[in-house]
């Protein structure tokens, strides 16, 4: 799961001048997953949401996967130390969904497709 949040976070990190839609496209799903992160008080709700999750994730996944491709053979093209207003909310949810008793397990399950799918791909 940390290579998830890792991942996500570096793939929020793209250079804007060479990344532009990448960037916005991460920055955007990072973002929605974040306010949806945000209505859950009980691992009902998360249960409740884990369709939507689950959309949202493989489409970051998918992003993910087409920026290394993109990148690949551009060695240093993506740095890695900025964070962005939706990278830190998302950080934030998911730290509070971890907290709460079964939430890090719930929430791993969610999203373990998306993570099973990032290590097929980027291998």
């Amino acid at each position: 799961m940390k290579k998830f949040i890792v991942i996500c976070l570096l793939l929020l990190s793209c250079t804007p001048s060479s990344y532009d839609g990448f960037y916005r496209e991460g920055e955007s799903l990072a973002y929605a997953v974040a306010k949806d992160l945000e209505k859950v008080e009980t691992l009902e709700d998360l249960r409740q949401i884990e369709g939507r999750l689950k959309k949202k994730f493989d489409k970051l996944t998918d992003l993910m996967i087409t920026v290394e491709r993109f990148n690949q053979g551009m060695v240093g093209q993506i740095t890695t130390g900025r964070n962005t207003f939706a990278s830190d909310k998302l950080k934030f949810q998911m730290e509070r969904i971890y907290a709460m008793e079964g939430g890090k397990e719930a929430f791993e399950a969610i999203a373990q497709e998306s993570l099973q799918k990032i290590q097929l791909n980027l291998r």
